[in-house]
């Protein structure tokens, strides 16, 4: 028993040192089922020995999110909590900011629309190439249709990166595991085999407004691991 505790806590240091690769002074989100809780410790204690400033869980239930699904008022839905979009935002900017030549566009007053460009490439090939990837996004500004537009003009943007900028909106089915997916893909375009690496921590985030529902999201890392780790754990969960 020892003996595979020692090895789930090694498996957790690999996680958050190589995998995660947690710089020290970096912030580090966990999202986990409340079943694999046992597991989130032992990276959330891996991540502060390798310096991590500070662990945020964001615990999950199936069995409560099914209940929310089935029960809960209609109207819940349609809109983004102003806490959800303000941490959406925030860790948007953090993973985005490290991708080498990306452009924030605009005074980010709007936490459920984030917009980027990446100067010299077409943003309609960009849209395509995440639509094919399972990412959903939108060429120029919300009053963009089809030509340059007159909001990113009126910016002073230069033909290069105004033809580059995309739009990213956030709803309430958006998590950061859809954030993640978007940092690769993006960074896929500049650099196809170079990963992203972890970011500063994000700017001060902003309010929100009721938003559209953004595609769902792929199962979270730890999602994936459980299965795995239980059929490891034969003498139950430590």
């Amino acid at each position: 028993m020892e003996n595979m505790e020692q090895k789930f806590q090694e498996y957790a240091r690999l996680l958050v040192e190589v995998g995660v690769n947690i710089q020290k002074g970096q912030n580090l989100m966990i999202a986990c089922p409340v079943d694999c809780a046992w597991f989130a410790r032992l990276c959330a204690k891996a991540a502060y020995a390798a310096g991590c400033r500070e662990v945020v869980m964001n615990w999950r239930d199936d069995a409560l999110t099914r209940e929310k699904y089935l029960n809960a008022a209609e109207d819940v839905f349609d809109t983004t909590p102003q806490w959800q979009a303000d941490m959406l935002n925030g860790y948007a900017r953090e993973r985005l900011a490290a991708i080498p030549d990306l452009r924030f566009i605009g005074a980010g007053d709007a936490p459920h629309i984030l917009s980027v460009s990446l100067p010299g490439y077409p943003s309609q090939n960009i849209v395509s190439d995440l639509d094919a990837k399972g990412i959903f996004i939108s060429a120029g500004s919300a009053c963009h249709r089809g030509r340059a537009s007159h909001v990113l003009t009126a910016m002073g943007l230069d033909k290069r990166t105004a033809a580059g900028t995309v739009r990213v909106s956030f709803g309430p089915e958006t998590t950061r595991e859809d954030v993640d997916a978007l940092a690769e893909a993006l960074a896929a375009e500049l650099f196809p085999a170079a990963p992203v690496p972890m970011a500063a921590p994000a700017p001060a985030p902003v309010q929100t407004s009721k938003v559209p529902t953004a595609p769902p999201a792929a199962p979270s890392l730890f999602r994936r691991l459980s299965a795995w780790l239980k059929g490891l754990w034969k003498d139950g969960q430590p």
